[in-house]
């Protein structure tokens, strides 16, 4: 909650329709505030049990008693095309959430449904909520833009759409529809009423099926209001069929067109992360603190960010940030530089080729990557001013020496970086810190790049299931600084 101020504002303030989980949340915090218990044990008191709504779960330690497992097409390069598999483990909105964290079963629902179709009385009688506030929830509140569909679909166009509170509101064919969908990884959801039948039903799935939530709506409406219907799953699977043949030609023609290399890697990672949900803030941590069983951020600006967890990934700068949190990092900056040299005499198919004495080439396009041992000591983060002198006194007379091609080349350009060194060993430091909820993801020594896919996901492993799965490095803990080293990198380009 504490991260929403950093959001940038896509519109003006109700100006249009937009939909936010992190606002319901937002919302679920302030029922727990203002009465005094948390959400999910408002929502059992106030809502499950004078519902009667015993197989319901509100709370991320009730996930236990889930059975169906989650499944999705995640074989093929894009999410949601290639064939339906289970999932590798299960997925839960954990905490006390108002934005999917509620999950029930069939026969609940169906209670749900019914208070909602009686205008919030129960079947005693009495009134879960007022008339008037199941009035004002099945409104039109913000209109929304109706976009024409494709094909036979169009047929079941609304002539009007919108949001009331918290359900969103359509015609059928002249006929009103209360409905709203939920999802979280490997299952997607369909609850839809119709109060002018008194009727209502809901579409659970344990798979990321959402096409076919649409066609069995659709077949659901047709039966229950007397109409004639096409084959909408058909339909439906012809449809997605030509939009996931679309998307990837058309990821195709967007790949042709990327640079290739570290960069479009590193846009490629961003973007996924940012799709999964994480925001990226632009500052300087200043500070680190402990307060209670969370951390707090400082920032340059003067801000602060209170988390429960905070993972060390600052690079040459992660012993400074270590620091803070009372640890003791053996990681410092260590300045290279990476010289561009045109060499016409050179062929631009030779692989990479590392000397001995520590220099290296290797071809870039029409032009070669050339770079020298690493220099003595560390460096400031802030120093990038490339070692010039090594390439005229040092560096060219070894590459000529090597290979005669490169004594004609000319120097175009010169860039210089950090690596982060684990000076003891030069082998990477992943896992717990010995400081609760403080992580290490630090002392890459040049191989970040290559190692952080799969550094990453151990340990995400470690974070959230208490141990690794995927690929064991425990080799690379913290704990191994404290002893002996035995297996120290020899030669880092």
């Amino acid at each position: 909650m504490a991260a929403l101020r950093y959001l940038p504002l896509t519109r003006g303030f109700r100006a249009r329709y937009g939909y936010s989980n992190l606002l319901y949340g937002a919302a679920g915090e302030i029922v727990a505030r203002t009465s005094g218990k948390s959400w999910s044990e408002y929502v059992r008191a106030r809502f499950l049990e004078p519902l009667g709504m015993r197989d319901a779960l509100a709370a991320a330690s009730e996930a236990g008693t889930i059975t169906a497992w989650p499944h999705a097409r995640i074989t093929e390069e894009i999410r949601g095309a290639g064939p339906v598999v289970p999932l590798p483990r299960r997925y839960r909105v954990d905490g006390d959430g108002a934005a999917g964290a509620l999950y029930a079963s069939g026969s609940d629902m169906a209670k749900w449904m019914s208070v909602q179709l009686a205008s919030g009385r129960l079947p005693d009688g009495r009134q879960l909520f007022s008339a008037g506030v199941a009035q004002d929830m099945h409104a039109l509140q913000t209109p929304l833009r109706i976009r024409p569909s494709d094909g036979e679909f169009r047929a079941a166009d609304p002539s009007f759409s919108g949001y009331g509170f918290g359900w969103f509101v359509r015609d059928y064919h002249g006929t009103k529809l209360v409905y709203h969908g939920g999802g979280t990884l490997g299952a997607v959801a369909q609850l839809t009423l119709v109060p002018q039948k008194n009727i209502g039903f809901i579409i659970l799935t344990n798979s990321e099926e959402s096409g076919f939530l649409r066609a069995a709506e659709l077949l659901l409406l047709d039966h229950y209001l007397g109409r004639e219907s096409p084959d909408w799953v058909g339909l439906q699977q012809a449809e997605d069929a030509r939009m996931w043949r679309d998307a990837r030609n058309e990821m195709k023609a967007a790949a042709a067109k990327l640079p290739h290399g570290p960069a479009s890697l590193l846009r490629g990672l961003r973007a996924a992360a940012r799709s999964a949900g994480a925001l990226f803030i632009d500052d300087v941590v200043s500070a680190l603190r402990r307060e209670g069983d969370a951390w707090l951020v400082g920032l340059g600006r003067g801000e602060g960010i209170s988390c429960s967890h905070v993972v060390n990934a600052t690079g040459a700068r992660a012993a400074d940030v270590a620091q803070m949190a009372g640890v003791a990092l053996p990681v410092r900056g260590q300045k290279r530089s990476v010289f561009v040299v045109d060499a016409p005499d050179a062929d631009p198919a030779w692989p990479l080729v590392i000397d001995p004495d520590g220099f290296y080439f290797r071809p870039e396009g029409k032009t070669f990557l050339v770079g020298a041992p690493a220099p003595r000591g560390y460096h400031a983060a802030d120093d990038f001013e490339p070692d010039y002198p090594v390439f005229e006194d040092w560096l060219w007379p070894k590459l000529a020496a090597r290979a005669p091609a490169f004594e004609r080349l000319k120097l175009q350009s010169a860039w210089a970086g950090h690596y982060e060194m684990n000076i003891l060993d030069g082998n990477a430091v992943i896992g717990a810190s010995g400081v609760p909820n403080f992580w290490l993801i630090n002392g890459f020594s040049g191989h970040g790049l290559q190692h952080a896919p799969a550094a990453g996901r151990g340990l995400a492993e470690l974070m959230l299931d208490g141990g690794y799965r995927t690929i064991d490095l425990r080799p690379l803990g913290f704990d191994r600084l404290r002893q002996a080293i035995d297996a120290p990198e020899a030669h880092i380009i």
